[in-house]
């Protein structure tokens, strides 16, 4: 039988995942938790027609094995801090305050070694994507976020997109990439990180190196994610949880092929309200856990 560290046993992991069902770790009756197929509460018409509208359209790489499932929506037409993300939304963009040694390395990524530089713009509004994954390759659960900032004529002027716990505007050689009025960004294989061209996945060898390591050797090392920002007390990390989920992801390791040849666009049954997005993913993470501690014991 498959075994955690410990000496426990998948089956006896699933038991206690059972007890642990509400998401804080406060234990309830033994049996398998459940959360609803998708988030339940829908984005009013009018706002789903724009979420819609300016939409990112993702490319991956040929041998991704996760993609994402919903889209957690907020419409921002006034300066406000992020719900879901560490950082604050203007309609006026700025560059994001990073150190100079990692303005210098994010710098060497581009042909010309030169930051991009951020455009003067303002927006009638922006719309703040927060994108669902159930895995990364090294941990449960994965939240990426791409802002799309949107003139009053209605068309895409701007869009920006997170990178590993930072986010960075989509521009390469000048301009944002679109497909109409929705921008086109590069998800980095099994991590998700966003880049506006997939040639800054592999602008250096150390920068390429260290992502097929991550991919391969060091799939499942995360475990279970926890944001504290953001879950602290509604999902529960222990190293049981790690143990399951990083067991799981192992079985998923993977060598990039570096070419993007997969897309998808984020569609309207993706989208929904980001509280509602915020509620359903605890339990979405408890229902993930049991069912893979189901599937491991059942030998499937």
């Amino acid at each position: 039988m498959w075994r955690l560290g410990r000496g426990l046993t998948i089956l006896s992991a699933a038991l206690l995942l059972g007890l642990q069902s509400d998401g804080a770790g406060n234990r309830g009756s033994a049996g398998p938790p459940t959360a609803p197929p998708r988030p339940t509460a829908s984005l009013a018409r009018e706002e789903l027609a724009l979420a819609a509208r300016h939409a990112p359209v993702i490319a991956f790489d040929r041998l991704e094995p996760f993609f994402p499932t919903f889209a957690g929506v907020t419409v921002f037409r006034g300066d406000a801090p992020s719900p879901s993300f560490p950082r604050q939304v203007t309609l006026r963009p700025r560059f994001p305050e990073i150190s100079d040694d990692n303005a210098r390395e994010i710098a060497r990524l581009f042909p010309d070694g030169r930051l991009p530089q951020v455009p003067d713009l303002t927006a009638a509004l922006v719309l703040e994507y927060a994108i669902w994954w159930d895995w990364d390759i090294q941990h449960l659960y994965e939240l990426e976020h791409i802002w799309s900032y949107v003139g009053a004529d209605g068309r895409l002027l701007y869009a920006e997109a997170s990178w590993h716990g930072s986010y960075f505007p989509m521009l390469w050689q000048g301009d944002t990439p679109r497909q109409d009025d929705r921008p086109l960004v590069y998800s980095q294989p099994g991590k998700h990180a966003f880049a506006p061209n997939p040639a800054l996945f592999t602008a250096t060898v150390q920068e390429r190196e260290n992502l097929r390591r991550a991919c391969f050797f060091r799939a499942g090392s995360g475990g279970l994610l926890l944001k504290d920002e953001l879950f602290r007390g509604k999902i529960a990390k222990d190293s049981i949880r790690d143990a399951i989920a990083g067991g799981h992801l192992k079985g998923y390791a993977f060598d990039p092929s570096f070419e993007f040849t997969r897309t998808l666009a984020i569609d309207a049954p993706m989208l929904v309200p980001w509280p509602a997005l915020y509620d359903w993913i605890p339990r979405r993470v408890d229902q993930v856990l049991w069912e893979i501690g189901e599937w491991r014991f059942a030998g499937r």
